[in-house]
């Protein structure tokens, strides 16, 4: 008897192919920037107050994401994190002092980041193509 597999239903991991995914996807990554923010939010105010402009931006960033489904603000979350990533690998050779948890963070958020990105422009894409089935006279996307 063959046993019938279905992937699982994460927009996290899955191909996205409709438009649900995409807002799934897109949901799903503002949410784990926005809960990211926080954390840092709270282990970066007891230590230094001063930076915590960061984790706001990320906030921001995600919020945006989140409400407006917005292709700059996924980009901009990918920037700031690859940022992120290049200043703690510069940190981790100055000090020789090999420090992987925040890098494994990183990578999680830049998963996240590009998969926003995907879904962002898949939702664009779609609006696109509504736009011209609605209105032939506008031009092919």
């Amino acid at each position: 008897m063959p046993i019938d597999y279905k992937p699982a239903d994460n927009g996290f991991l899955s191909k996205i192919t409709n438009e649900s995914e995409a807002l799934k996807t897109v949901d799903f990554a503002a949410w784990t920037f926005i809960g990211t923010a926080m954390l840092q939010a709270l282990l970066i105010g007891f230590i230094l107050p001063v930076l915590l402009v960061i984790p706001a931006m990320i906030a921001t960033l995600a919020i945006v994401l989140k409400r407006k489904k917005s292709r700059v603000a996924a980009f901009s979350l990918l920037a700031l994190v690859l940022l992120s990533v290049f200043a703690q690998l510069v940190q981790m050779f100055q000090t020789m002092e090999p420090r992987f948890g925040g890098l494994f963070v990183a990578a999680v958020l830049i998963w996240a980041a590009i998969r926003a990105l995907q879904a962002t422009s898949f939702l664009k894409s779609t609006a696109k193509q509504e736009k011209h089935e609605r209105d032939p006279a506008t031009p092919n996307p």
